[in-house]
């Protein structure tokens, strides 16, 4: 009888074991997935005593950039973006290590590419209460930005334009 309860009780052990290891292995997969087809640029970051260092980017952190993988993964900030551009950033991540809370950010790089304007969130993640890794998710505003300064001059132009005519503009609304 004990035999038959020894070999019930490892019977157990061993489902037990194999659906745990299923399950982690369908959250990997599900982690993966999000991470790697997220429409915002993602980086996870380590945490170390001398700096910083990518760990991991998806495909749009790679378009964002304008590196490829393997000049990310692996590099400090200044190692893959500069010492300039990479001195913008890290300053982000300091203020998110230093008050162990999320924290917003603009910077405004220059890249290969040409000048490009990322707002991004910086995001610890602790163990024990000491920050072990970041979760950087940035995106592109150089379009919006752009767009935004056109309209500036459009409406700066507008009005001196009515200063200098003496005349003045008006809005009529047909329902009000």
């Amino acid at each position: 009888a004990d035999q038959y309860e020894l070999l019930a009780n490892r019977i157990k052990n061993a489902v037990s074991q194999y659906r745990s290891e299923t399950q982690l292995r369908e959250t990997k997969e599900e982690y993966a997935t999000v991470f790697e087809g997220a429409l915002t640029g993602l980086l996870l970051v380590d945490v170390e005593d001398d700096g910083f260092r990518y760990q991991r980017c998806n495909p749009r952190a790679v378009e964002l950039i304008g590196l490829d993988r393997a000049d990310i993964v692996g590099n400090t900030p200044c190692d893959a973006l500069g010492p300039e551009n990479g001195k913008k950033v890290r300053g982000a991540y300091r203020r998110c290590v230093e008050r162990c809370e999320p924290v917003e950010y603009t910077v405004t790089l220059d890249l290969p590419a040409g000048e490009v304007t990322r707002p991004g969130r910086v995001t610890p993640v602790a163990t024990d209460g000491e920050v072990e890794q970041l979760v950087v998710s940035f995106y592109d505003v150089t379009g919006e930005q752009r767009r935004q300064e056109q309209l500036e001059r459009q409406n700066d132009l507008f009005r001196k334009a009515q200063e200098i005519a003496n005349v003045g503009a008006w809005e009529y609304d047909i329902q009000s």
